[in-house]
């Protein structure tokens, strides 16, 4: 046999991570694919086919990336120490599905996030338990899109039909939300909170945008007018408490991303002295860690290369997980010091689709 023959697995790895460097991604990928598909033996055989994936996405090729997510996810799905790294390759099938506007498949994708959480065991405040959080987040969004576009419009009849509408799907989607700590994924309850407030904020604002219903008399109008004004004005102050809450939480787990951004501009508007605007750095999502990370512009300090035999827990400060906010019958203006109800847990669970889904550009 050829005398250095043990020494060829770490010679092609360390060319696939020279061709990376220097920027010849094409080739890299491909060589970290060979890698994981000659060495299959080698205990980083798994890393090498999911960094494959990762260059590939800087690459934007969003097709090769699919496949090398299902075929990690196909080849290590009964592999121990990787339970971790399929959730997250199922979780970035879906954000691709998702960017690409095909909701078909983000749906089944983020749906398969969830799945693979739960039956893997993997426990919350991990990195797996941030990546279940925003799949989970995600599903919820698609129904929030729904609820943002309601409008009362037409009759006075017609116009109590949709209130009823938004009412009830407004309860809805605040228990969907309510039951996104269970995960304890920090960044993502923070955005859970947030998406509470602004149901009620939303809430208030289909009054206040109603339209004067035909066929009502003078004194009927000015009675109805100030109905809807009193009744959004209950809503605006319970989403004002609300925003308050999810920012004090957001305070106390020290966490700074687009949710605390949206937070602060929010209360600003309501409260500009209590609440002043500073300039905030912008970040992204990180999938190694779970969480937001500032963008920068500067060279990245190399890190070490990820390991995939054993599941890793972050280190992370124990926090009383938030209270979201409540759905009650008849709304009343909260007083400053006052806490809002835990939402009940939602019974009915989102579909996903099972049959295949084709990679964006591809029909349907």
């Amino acid at each position: 046999s050829f005398p250095n023959s043990k020494k060829i697995p770490n010679a092609v790895l360390q060319t696939a991570q020279l061709q990376e460097r220097v920027g010849r991604l094409q080739e890299a990928a491909k060589t970290y694919q060979r890698y994981s598909s000659k060495f299959q033996s080698e205990d980083n055989a798994p890393w090498a086919l999911f960094k494959a994936g990762l260059v590939y996405e800087k690459l934007k090729d969003e097709g090769s990336q699919i496949k090398i997510w299902k075929a990690f996810i196909s080849r290590y799905r009964k592999q121990p120490g990787v339970d971790s790294k399929i959730v997250e390759a199922t979780l970035r099938m879906a954000d691709i599905y998702n960017a690409a506007g095909s909701r078909k498949g983000a749906i089944k994708f983020y749906g398969k996030t969830i799945e693979e959480f739960v039956k893997r065991g993997l426990q919350p405040e991990t990195k797996a338990a941030g990546f279940a959080a925003k799949a989970e987040f995600a599903l919820i969004e698609s129904r929030f899109k729904r609820y943002k576009g309601l409008k009362l419009k037409g009759s006075l009849a017609n116009q109590g039909r949709i209130i009823k509408q938004a009412r009830k799907l407004m309860g809805e989607l605040q228990a969907a939300y309510g039951t996104l700590p269970k995960y304890r994924a920090y960044d993502w309850m923070i955005a859970a909170l947030y998406r509470i407030a602004r149901l009620n904020e939303l809430y208030a604002k289909l009054f206040y945008g109603a339209p004067d219903p035909p066929g009502v008399s003078d004194r009927g109008m000015e009675e109805y007018r100030t109905m809807i004004e009193d009744e959004g004005l209950r809503w605006e102050n319970a989403a004002i408490q609300n925003y308050e809450i999810a920012i004090k939480q957001a305070r106390r787990l020290k966490i700074v991303n687009k949710w605390t951004m949206k937070l602060r501009t929010t209360l600003n508007r309501f409260k500009p002295a209590a609440y002043p605007l500073f300039k905030e750095e912008k970040r992204r999502y990180d999938y190694g860690t779970g969480f937001n990370v500032p963008l920068t512009t500067q060279p990245e300090k190399k890190a070490p290369e990820p390991e995939v035999k054993t599941e890793s827990k972050p280190k992370t400060e124990p926090a009383v997980t938030p209270t979201p906010a409540g759905n009650k019958k008849q709304p009343t203006p909260p007083s400053p010091k006052a806490e809002t109800q835990p939402t009940e847990t939602p019974t009915n669970s989102i579909p996903v689709p099972v049959d295949d889904i084709p990679v964006p550009g591809e029909s349907i």
